[in-house]
C-alpha cells in the first residue's frame, strides 16, 4: 500500500509536481531527482524482504537514506539536489565490547539535515547517540525490550481532545505514562510550558473515554486557550490554529503517532544533563544505520549464538522495524500519516 502511494509521485507526473515549489523547468528537475530515489529505495527494500536475518539491514537502511534524501528534496533542495551528501552518522568499528554499548556520531548529511528538519532545530556538530539510549525509543522494539526487561520504554502514547466555552478553544491532552518523558528536566519545561496538569474526572469519564481505572492517566490542559474569532462559534480555522500551535509548541517531545487509537507519540530526552530530542522516527533511522554497519564490518555482532539477547534483540528489530520507516518516509513526504493495527494501515 504505501510502495503504491510512493511510486505515484514518479509514475504520474503531474501528481508529483505538486511535492514541489517554483517555476515548472525547476519543479521538473526536482521530481526527475526524487523519482530515482524512490525507485532506488523500492529496489532496495524489495530486495531486502527475503533476507530472513540481521544482514537485511544493509538493503533496508539504503531503502531509508534514499527515501531520506526525497523527503529533503520536497522541503530543503539546495542541501540535496546535485550535490555530495553522506550519511550524517559515523560507526567506528571495534569501539565496543558488546553490540548495546555502542555510540554513534551525527555529522554532516542526511541523518542531520532530518533531524533538523523533524525536530526545528539545530543538532550540535559531532553529537553522540549511545545504541543502548536508542533502542527503547525505537517504536517497533521498545515494548519488546520491557518484555525481556531490558529497559524501560521512553515513549508514552498521547491523545488529544479539543474543548471550548463561549469566547475560548484549548487543547486536552491525555497520557498514560507521562513519567516516561517528564522525568527529564528539559522536556517537562517544554511540556509544561505549553500545557497544564489538571485533576477534573470528567476528561477521563466524558472526553477521553477512559474505561478502565485511572491508575497511571494524567490528563493535561493548554496553559492559555485561545480566543474564538467569533464569540460561541467554533471555526474550522479556529481548530486549525490550536493543533498547530500545540504541535508547534510540543515539537521535540511529541511525533505524530504510530498506532490506531493515539493522536501523539511523546518521548523523553536522550541525554540527561540536557534536551536532546531524537523522535522516535529517527531513532529507528539511527539503529537501522547502526546493523548496517554491523553487518558490513562486525557480522559477528548480529551473531546470537555468540551475543546472545542483544544480538536476538538488533535481529528482532530489523525485522519488524522496516515498515515504521516507510511510514514515516511517506509522512515525511506528504504531511500524512499512514496508522497501524498490525500490518494495516489507515490515513490520517
Amino acid at each position: 500500500m504505501i510502495w503504491s502511494l510512493l511510486l505515484s509521485f514518479p509514475n504520474v507526473r503531474e501528481r508529483g509536481r505538486k511535492l514541489f515549489t517554483g517555476g515548472l523547468a525547476w519543479r521538473n528537475r526536482l521530481l526527475d531527482e526524487f523519482s530515482n530515489y524512490i525507485r532506488q529505495a523500492y529496489a532496495y527494500f524489495a530486495a531486502a524482504v527475503p533476507v530472513q536475518d540481521s544482514s537485511a539491514a544493509l538493503l533496508y537502511y539504503y531503502a531509508s537514506l534514499n527515501l531520506g534524501k526525497a523527503e529533503l528534496l520536497t522541503t530543503n533542495p539546495h542541501a540535496i539536489y546535485q550535490c555530495t551528501v553522506h550519511h550524517g552518522l559515523s560507526y567506528s568499528p571495534g569501539s565496543s565490547a558488546l553490540p548495546m554499548t555502542a555510540r554513534l556520531k551525527v555529522e554532516p548529511g542526511v541523518f542531520r539535515l532530518l533531524l533538523d528538519k523533524r525536530v526545528g532545530t539545530q543538532t550540535p556538530a559531532n553529537q553522540s547517540l549511545a545504541v543502548g539510549r536508542l533502542m527503547p525509543r525505537a517504536t517497533e522494539n521498545y515494548t519488546r525490550l520491557e518484555d525481556e526487561s531490558w529497559s524501560e520504554s521512553r515513549l508514552a502514547r498521547v491523545h488529544h481532545s479539543v474543548g471550548w466555552d463561549a469566547t475560548h478553544i484549548w487543547s486536552s491532552v491525555a497520557t498514560p505514562s507521562a513519567e516516561v518523558f517528564l522525568d527529564h528536566p528539559r522536556t517537562a519545561q517544554r511540556w509544561n510550558a505549553a500545557l497544564t496538569e489538571t485533576f477534573s474526572p470528567d476528561l477521563g469519564d466524558l472526553v477521553f473515554q477512559i474505561k478502565h481505572p485511572y491508575l497511571r492517566w494524567r490528563f493535561f490542559q493548554s496553559r492559555e486557550p485561545s480566543p474564538l474569532q467569533t464569540p460561541a462559534h467554533v471555526s474550522a480555522t479556529d481548530m486549525t490554529t490550536l493543533i498547530t500551535r500545540t504541535a508547534s509548541d510540543l515539537l521535540g517531545v511529541v511525533e505524530a503517532p504510530y498506532d490506531l487509537g493515539a493522536e501523539g507519540t511523546a518521548h523523553a530526552s536522550l541525554l540527561k544533563t540536557r534536551q536532546l530530542a531524537i523522535p522516535p522516527s529517527l531513532c529507528n533511522y539511527a539503529l537501522m544505520f547502526y546493523c548496517s554497519s554491523l553487518a558490513r564490518y562486525e557480522p559477528s555482532k548480529l551473531d546470537q549464538r555468540i551475543y546472545g539477547l542483544q544480538a536476538w534483540g538488533l535481529h528482532y528489530f530489523v525485522q519488524n522495524t522496516a515498515i515504521r520507516l516507510l511510514s514515516d518516509a511517506y509522512y515525511g513526504i506528504t504531511g500524512t500519516r499512514l496508522l497501524f493495527t498490525g500490518y494495516r494501515g489507515r490515513r490520517v
